[in-house]
């Protein structure tokens, strides 16, 4: 499976979820959610979301497209990625103050949470579908074979760090 596979069906699962929350919006937004359920879509969106598909892309793709000679167009087009990565990281931050102040008894938090989920919602497949579209196969055409197997391994690898890296965060947690 090619570099392009992986991330592509990342994206689908990231994409499922967001139609999801799309369709359940009407009924949480009558306070039919709880900070459980919130906070499982704080741990998909950062574990899976973030750490695992955006450190991806970042700490692997972007790295080294980042070190060829792209056109002016397609380097335009990674920054913004970036910056939409960072803004994908403070809309969850948002989402996990907020599920925390309702936790905690704050009832004016829950309409902080529904806008957040309204915006990621919006924020997610508008960002998949620049990568998808204008980025990832472009990028692609920039590697030789051999990169792109090396890329696909070293991708293999982040997955298994990240599920390592989460869990003893866990007990560690647990233990203090």
């Amino acid at each position: 499976m090619s570099p392009l596979d992986l991330l592509m069906q990342e994206h689908n699962l990231i994409a499922k979820l967001t139609t999801i929350i799309k369709k359940k919006l009407p009924t949480i937004k009558e306070k039919k959610a709880n900070a459980c359920l919130i906070q499982k879509l704080i741990d998909f969106f950062v574990t899976y979301g973030d750490k695992t598909h955006h450190g991806k892309e970042e700490d692997i793709l972007f790295r080294e497209v980042g070190q060829k000679d792209l056109s002016d167009e397609l380097r335009t087009i990674l920054a913004e990625l970036l910056e939409e990565h960072v803004q994908a990281r403070e809309k969850l931050k948002k989402l996990e103050e907020a599920n925390t102040e309702y936790s905690n008894g704050d009832e004016l938090a829950y309409e902080k949470i529904i806008r957040v989920l309204e915006d990621l919602v919006i924020f997610y497949p508008e960002h998949i579908n620049k990568e998808n579209n204008h980025f990832f196969k472009q990028a692609m055409e920039y590697f030789s074979d051999l990169e792109l197997e090396t890329m696909t391994k070293e991708f293999a690898e982040f997955d298994r760090s990240v599920i390592h890296e989460k869990y003893k965060a866990v007990v560690s947690a647990i233990g203090s």
